[in-house]
């Protein structure tokens, strides 16, 4: 299969952005691990000090203490489960849960990505060659 240089390149840069995404989110994990734990340390604190309610006012910077409490997701397990308790009948239940799911599928959308998938080298001495041709 011949391949013109464009793309050739274009595929090179792909790559090595690729590289420097991976790169940068392995640094940003450990930056967010270190923070998380920096966080316990100083709610663990604020909470053993009787400090929820104060403001913590540091470089330009108000800090406080919030407390947050998230519902569960809506999943179509909990729907069939809410609707068999109100409405005790169980071919309604069904066929509701079935106009849900149709719903739900016909909001689907198609993505078009590329996906990477890194070639584990044996251990030779000779380097295997590109598959593309330049032409």
């Amino acid at each position: 299969m011949s391949v013109n240089k464009e793309f050739i390149h274009a595929l090179k840069q792909w790559l090595k952005y690729d590289d420097l995404i991976e790169t940068k989110n392995k640094e940003l994990k450990q930056i967010k691990q270190t923070k998380d734990n920096l966080e316990q340390i100083i709610i663990k604190y604020i909470e053993n000090n009787n400090l929820k309610d104060t403001k913590l006012n540091l470089g330009g910077n108000n800090i406080q203490y919030v407390e947050n409490l998230n519902s569960g997701s809506l999943s179509l397990k909990l729907i069939e489960e809410a609707l068999r308790e109100y409405l005790k009948n169980e071919s309604q239940v069904i066929s509701i849960c079935q106009v849900i799911k149709h719903k739900k599928d016909r909001e689907r959308k198609v993505q078009r990505v590329l996906k990477r998938k890194k070639i584990k080298q044996k251990k030779s001495r000779s380097r295997s060659k590109s598959k593309l041709k330049t032409s």
